[in-house]
């Protein structure tokens, strides 16, 4: 699994849902799916996505609070 086509996939995703093209929690549940592979081959999350996770994780709770 490369990691750079990850980062660019879960970039394309997260601006898709900057765009209203899909909701954040979906975003979410798929970045979180993608980021937990990484995990189970027994690879390192580099730091961005990480980041990426908990921001996205951040929007959902703002989005389903109204903000």
């Amino acid at each position: 699994m490369k990691v750079e086509t990850v980062r660019a996939e879960l970039t394309a995703l997260v601006n898709r849902a900057a765009d209203r093209q899909i909701e954040w929690r979906d975003a979410y549940e798929r970045v979180h799916g993608r980021l937990s592979e990484i995990r189970r081959a027994g690879l390192d999350v580099p730091d961005d996505l990480a980041r990426m996770e908990r921001q996205i994780a951040t929007e959902c709770v703002s989005e389903s609070q109204g903000r």
